[in-house]
């Protein structure tokens, strides 16, 4: 409902018509009278296609206009969003409460890097985040503590398992735990002698940095700060607030475009709802917001995050 008609509105528009008309022409062997109906509301106000679209021509795919490119960097994006929401999921943060950064660690391959930056924006505003940033090391997510399997090591090596500990102690604990992962052999220096340990004889606890969500699929890994500053609390009351205003607009019947006149309950946030005011406003197409309730609003008692707030709506102008 957006009032620019900016380019990337246009672009949804034009979109979605070619979808729908597409979609009225595949099914219209199945469902001919649905489909006459979406076809000619599409194309009859333009006078554009065929009198009917059982004159159209069947869609064929036109493989030219496949972007494999593009296609890759969108399937990147879609991986790192899918794994930014599961870190939100796991630690129990709302989507629409902002957090600082995503942080993300892959095998440094540039397509990969340039598909991220491609996509930047989409993410960040998907994930509900301020920045995101690319780690240097997978141990800026996660630390790895490497121990020996003493139930299995013990009988096998007796002894020598104190020594076995220590040389497992000095590896890369990264490698270590990579070889495990990936079901091969650990090869130690033990007392001049070389050993192997085996996958399952060696034990890999994978723990999270501090003030980090973290989550991987092997391909990539993602961490969520989970450190919320009060200014971000505030901004994440806001969205929620606008969230609960747009179920209300719903619950009342009102239409998606109507401007509508806000009431919310005084003595609440009252700081924190002056300095989003605009954004509140802008979001839920309100032409006022204030305390006082006027006679006609559609009223209830809604809870914001944790607060219980009185909201009142009705349609602005509109005469009881």
């Amino acid at each position: 409902w957006k009032s620019e008609e900016d380019k990337d509105k246009i672009s949804a528009y034009k979109t979605l018509y070619e979808c729908l008309v597409t979609i009225s022409r595949l099914c219209a062997p199945f469902t001919p009278f649905l489909s006459e109906e979406i076809y000619k509301n599409l194309t009859g106000s333009f006078g554009r296609g065929e009198e009917s679209v059982h004159l159209e021509s069947y869609p064929a795919a036109d493989e030219n206009l496949i972007d494999e490119n593009l296609s890759f960097k969108m399937d990147t994006a879609r991986k790192i969003v899918g794994l930014g929401r599961a870190v939100r999921s796991k630690v129990n943060i709302k989507i629409r409460q902002p957090v600082e950064k995503v942080l993300v660690y892959f095998d440094g391959d540039a397509r990969k890097k340039e598909a991220i930056n491609h996509f930047k924006d989409v993410i960040v505003s998907e994930l509900n985040v301020k920045e995101i940033e690319f780690a240097g090391g997978l141990e800026e997510l996660v630390s790895y503590d490497i121990k020996p399997n003493l139930s299995l090591l013990g009988k096998k090596y007796g002894s020598l398992v104190p020594k076995i500990r220590e040389a497992l102690l000095s590896e890369n604990p990264i490698r270590t735990a990579l070889k495990v992962k990936n079901d091969k052999n650990i090869s130690l220096a033990v007392d001049g002698k070389q050993i192997e340990l085996l996958p399952r004889e060696v034990l890999v606890d994978i723990k999270n940095k501090e003030g980090f969500g973290v989550e991987s699929d092997g391909e990539f890994t993602v961490g969520l700060s989970t450190a919320i500053s009060e200014k971000l609390l505030e901004e994440g009351f806001c969205r929620e607030l606008v969230h609960q205003i747009q179920n209300l607009r719903k619950e009342a019947g009102f239409k998606i475009e109507n401007t509508i006149d806000t009431a919310i309950e005084p003595g609440i946030k009252e700081n924190v709802l002056k300095k989003f005011k605009n954004y509140i406003m802008k979001e839920t197409l309100s032409k006022s917001m204030g305390p006082d309730f006027k006679e006609g609003m559609f009223v209830k008692e809604v809870k914001v995050n944790d607060v219980k707030i009185k909201i009142g709506i009705k349609v602005a102008g509109s005469i009881v």
